[in-house]
């Protein structure tokens, strides 16, 4: 497993900004901006050259992290730069990045949403229908799970339909903003009225929580509890409680006619997520175990 652990990541101001010019690394930082914006695809292509500003929430452990070198890198990153070589190879098309990082979910996604022209956003982001009718999405980038997690002394659940019954006095964990949170919130309205939902900003501060709480439960993406257990966390998974599996997808702002070279792009070859090079870039960051756990449906 190359990503490293949340105690080694120097967490950056809310939003930090990168000037990056083709061909860019992704280490160079500059003065922040109050607002996203890039060049439309029309006039990038017109041009032959563009800007996209590129906002991330860092750090996602597999995803978006800094290696040993200090250098940011993870499977989103990766795969966005291997966009950016298509659009050169491809359509004969210079893209400069301007790279903007949040370290707040919520903050990251209303920044994508009300971006203009050329914005793209970088996170574990789980395509839904009502986020749809909020954002625009490029086509999944990856696939996973919600799983419940706990300490790991805590005893097995017996049944999805005992959640409330067995685990009565935990604390909910829910990571603010996200569908995670969204999870918790309907598990309380629909069978376990007493349960108190605290909203926490960032899923490291969960996983810590849980390592230390026996009285505390999350719902967490199954990559994230892999990782975060290969890492030493002191949490299980309790198997009952899975939920489907969900597509993550790259956010662009509403109508944003960067959707269709990101489309062409995950198309290409027939579907850039069964190429050797996303395979490798899966096994690079997330390590072959998680990727093999996934191929085969989360383990079930």
């Amino acid at each position: 497993m190359r990503c490293t652990t949340r105690r080694t990541l120097a967490l950056l101001p809310l939003a930090a900004v990168l000037l990056l010019a083709a061909p860019p690394g992704w280490a160079q930082r500059a003065p922040a901006v109050p607002a996203l914006g890039g060049d439309s695809w029309a006039a990038t292509r017109q041009a032959r050259r563009g800007t996209l500003t590129v906002a991330y929430y860092y750090p996602i452990d597999g995803f978006v992290y800094r290696d040993a070198n200090g250098k940011l890198t993870g499977l989103t990153v990766e795969v966005v730069e291997q966009f950016r070589s298509y659009l050169h190879n491809v359509r004969d098309t210079e893209v400069s990045f301007r790279l903007v990082e949040f370290t707040d979910f919520t903050a990251f996604y209303s920044a994508v949403q009300r971006g203009n022209g050329g914005v793209l956003g970088l996170a574990g982001t789980t395509i839904t229908e009502a986020r749809r009718k909020e954002i625009a999405f490029s086509p999944p980038y990856f696939s996973s799970r919600q799983v419940l997690v706990t300490n790991a002394a805590v005893p097995d659940l017996t049944s999805r339909g005992r959640i409330g019954a067995e685990l009565a006095g935990f604390t909910g964990l829910a990571f603010r903003g996200t569908t995670l949170e969204a999870t918790t919130r309907k598990l309380k309205a629909e069978s376990f009225p007493a349960l108190t939902v605290e909203a926490i900003p960032d899923y490291h501060t969960i996983v810590d929580r849980l390592s230390n709480d026996r009285k505390a439960f999350a719902f967490l993406d199954l990559n994230v509890f892999w990782v975060e257990r290969k890492n030493g966390a002191k949490i299980k998974r309790h198997r009952v409680a899975d939920g489907p599996h969900e597509d993550f997808g790259l956010i662009l702002p509403p109508g944003s006619d960067w959707q269709a070279p990101l489309a062409d792009f995950f198309a290409v070859g027939g579907g850039y997520r069964s190429s050797r090079a996303y395979r490798q870039l899966m096994i690079k960051h997330l390590g072959v175990d998680l990727v093999e756990l996934l191929d085969t449906g989360g383990g079930r």
